[in-house]
């Protein structure tokens, strides 16, 4: 057999290969899952849900009135209205579909809408400082990050990932609604912009304690995301 020959059976098995790995990966059920998934429509310049964008101003100033009145049930009540979930679920449908571009998109609306939030969190601090409104940090914002609080919100993130991947492909509203309220992603992000905001206008008080929880918060924030992306990920990669 001529070396020509051999390359070419090569390359239809190879051709083969592939069309069949993309015909498991794009079952009826998996392609139902993907649907749901990137029902969603995007800014046309940073690929950002132009809902998500609102929905992280509102859910960030609710978050940042709830850690500053230091009321727990207004900071339950932005987990609702947080736009991160979707995009942290699109990047992953783009990891097992091998369309790497969703994957791209999910991460730059999360960096995007994270941004916002920090930014609102950090004015919001800064002002509340300025104007001398409200005594913080609150207790409401050193409960959120303690180790105790970081450690349980981290497993709630592995659990929510596998109860997000199912009910969003049998899109159960309510179990959706009802896991984004343990769901700690925008909290830490908002508090984590409210001590930036009290390090920025008291840079002499306790500035490295105020500095460390910064960090801490913002650390809090990206596990949980992370968590969330593994179980999540485990979720969809067996439902397809």
């Amino acid at each position: 057999m001529s070396e020509k020959s051999i390359k070419s059976n090569k390359s239809i098995k190879s051709n083969k290969s592939i069309k069949s790995n993309k015909s498991n990966i794009h079952t009826k059920r998996c392609r139902k899952l993907i649907r749901n998934i990137r029902d969603v429509n995007y800014v046309s310049v940073l690929n950002v849900s132009k809902i998500n964008i609102l929905y992280a101003v509102l859910g960030g100033i609710l978050g940042g009135l709830g850690f500053l009145y230091n009321s727990g049930d207004v900071v339950l009540g932005s987990m609702l209205v947080s736009p991160l979930t979707s995009p942290l679920l699109r990047s992953i449908s783009g990891i097992i579909t091998n369309e790497y571009k969703h994957t791209i998109n999910g991460i730059v609306s999360v960096i995007v809408l994270s941004i916002i939030i920090v930014l609102i969190g950090v004015g919001m601090g800064y002002g509340n400082e300025y104007f001398d409104f409200f005594d913080s940090p609150t207790e409401e914002m050193r409960r959120r990050i303690t180790v105790q609080h970081m450690v349980v919100a981290f497993i709630i993130a592995l659990i929510a990932g596998i109860t997000i991947g199912i009910s969003t492909y049998y899109k159960d509203y309510v179990v959706i609604a009802g896991i984004s309220l343990t769901v700690s992603i925008l909290p830490p992000l908002i508090n984590a912009g409210l001590y930036y905001g009290d390090f920025l206008y008291h840079p002499e008080k306790d500035k490295n304690t105020l500095y460390r929880d910064f960090l801490t918060s913002l650390f809090l924030a990206f596990v949980n995301m992370l968590g969330i992306m593994i179980t999540a990920y485990f979720t969809l990669k067996q439902m397809c």
